[in-house]
Parts: C-alpha cells; sequence; structure tokens
C-alpha cells in the first residue's frame, strides 16, 4: 500500500489540475441535470417516465456513471422504486447499510454488495456530501476494501489535505460553474459540492494514470 501523502500531495501538478477542471466543466451540467432529476423522482413529480427519459433519466444515469452491469436487468424499475422508499441520508455506515440492502432485496448482479452503486445512488440524493466511489478513486486513495466507511476516511483526509490548492484550482473557473449552477432548480451548498466533485475528477485522473502505471 502506498503513501497516500507522498504520492498525492507531492504530486499535483498544475497539468493534472488543468485535465481535472476540463473534466469538471464537461460533465458538471449534466451531473447536475441527472441530481435535478432525480429530485423530481424523490418527491413524486415524476414516476414511471424517469426510468427511461431520454434526458437525465435513470437508465441513462447508471449507464454513464458505469454501474449497469452491478444490477439484474429485469430488476432495474424495481432498483429505482427501491431507492425512492429508502431514506438515503449519509451517516457512518448508510452507503455500505444501503449495500447490503440492496443485496439483500436480490436487486443487484449476482446478489453481490455493490458498494460503488450504492455510493452513486446516495451521490444523486446528497451531492454536497457524497462523493460517488470507484475502482480509479480508490487507487489513488490507497483504499483495497470495498467498504465506503474506509473510502470516506481516505477522502476527506485528502481533500482537507489540500483544500486550499484544490480551491485556488477551483476559483478559476467558479465563474462558470456559477453560471451552470444557476440553470438547475435544486438547493445544495454547492462551495462544498464544487470541492468534491474537482477531488473526485483529480483522482480520477490521478487513479487512470497509476492503471496505466501498473501495466508497464
Amino acid at each position: 500500500m502506498f503513501n497516500v501523502d507522498k504520492i498525492l500531495i507531492m504530486e499535483i501538478t498544475n497539468l493534472e489540475a488543468i485535465e481535472s477542471l476540463g473534466h469538471l466543466l464537461a460533465y458538471y451540467k449534466s451531473d447536475l441535470e441527472y441530481i435535478s432529476n432525480f429530485e423530481l423522482f424523490r418527491n413524486k413529480k415524476i414516476n414511471e417516465e424517469y426510468l427511461t427519459a431520454k434526458k437525465s433519466g435513470f437508465q441513462k444515469y447508471i449507464n454513464e456513471f458505469g454501474v449497469t452491469r452491478n444490477i439484474r436487468p429485469e430488476r432495474v424499475k424495481d432498483l429505482m422504486f427501491f431507492i425512492r422508499k429508502s431514506k438515503l441520508k449519509e451517516d457512518n455506515n448508510a452507503v455500505d447499510a444501503f449495500a447490503e440492502d440492496m443485496k439483500n432485496n436480490k436487486l443487484t448482479h449476482k446478489d453481490k454488495v455493490m458498494t460503488v452503486l450504492a455510493s452513486k445512488i446516495f451521490f444523486l440524493n446528497q451531492p454536497d456530501r457524497i462523493i460517488p466511489m470507484d475502482s480509479l478513486n480508490k487507487k489513488s486513495l490507497g483504499v483495497k476494501g470495498n467498504k465506503y466507511k474506509d473510502f470516506k476516511i481516505k477522502m476527506d483526509e485528502f481533500i482537507n489535505e489540500n483544500k486550499k490548492l484544490i480551491s485556488l484550482h477551483i476559483n478559476s473557473v467558479v465563474d462558470l460553474l456559477v453560471e451552470i449552477e444557476k440553470s438547475v432548480n435544486i438547493k445544495i451548498d454547492f462551495e462544498k459540492y464544487r470541492i468534491n466533485r474537482f477531488a473526485d475528477k483529480y483522482l480520477w485522473v490521478e487513479g487512470r494514470k497509476l492503471k496505466k502505471a501498473s501495466k508497464k
């Protein structure tokens, strides 16, 4: 297991930050639209049409976020309504508990615990508090297991240790982000959301680099 401080903090470079900002800007609007549409579904303002909506629908979301194969194909609709009746509020164990709930209700592929899927569902409900977990940001943080609780500890450490630098890079594009935020009708802590999204994009870029290096 590599040293997080040594690799992540010392190797943050302007080029990696620029690439991360590019990904942040490219997906910022669509991510917020997914969040907005999910909120409409949770509040019962839209129903079954949410599954196949061409713009920001549930099927489109799970496809784009790479978790379609985590779900039993015949139970995607069931999962969608299971999500609506679930609490989905963050605490120390909520994401991991929800991953177990999906497994126990036979909603996941081969009845496995799909923590990545759970984190991406929680992200829709609490986007300013939950950072989606995936194999690349886990690799950057040195997280070996499948527990969101462990991932969150490392993610919080990374953000706290790099907060000034993260804020500096976000401020370089903040006017553009604010303009995009005005286009959706959701109430979240956007300052915290920007920090979380940049951190996630940065660790994704870093994780992809580490993955390529491990194949050489």
